[in-house]
């Protein structure tokens, strides 16, 4: 899924939308928050794109968009397979 109609009410909040925590595994997933929060929504989530791509480091993986409360939520980036340590977000052109 690469973000259907229901995904448009999302993007207004693009805008203000910033980094809040990152994972500690070595991931590049990212939690989001919008405006002044200081902390991500937390609760059942809402797939709002889902994409796999290759990172420079030449591994898969899946990138998932999620919304909780009506917020963006968090950007999980997970490798396919698991990888054991760090690695970087996939290359924009390699998503599909």
């Amino acid at each position: 899924m690469h973000g259907g109609p229901e995904t448009e009410q999302y993007v207004p909040q693009l805008s203000q939308v910033r980094v809040v925590a990152t994972c500690t595994c070595g991931c590049p997933t990212i939690d989001l928050a919008i405006g002044e929060r200081r902390h991500r929504t937390v609760g059942a989530s809402l797939v709002l794109a889902d994409f796999e791509g290759v990172t420079p480091e030449g591994i898969e993986v899946g990138v998932i968009l999620h919304a909780r409360e009506g917020q963006l939520s968090e950007l999980e980036v997970y490798a396919m397979p698991e990888v054991d340590g760090s690695f970087s977000l996939p290359r924009i052109e390699s998503l599909r």
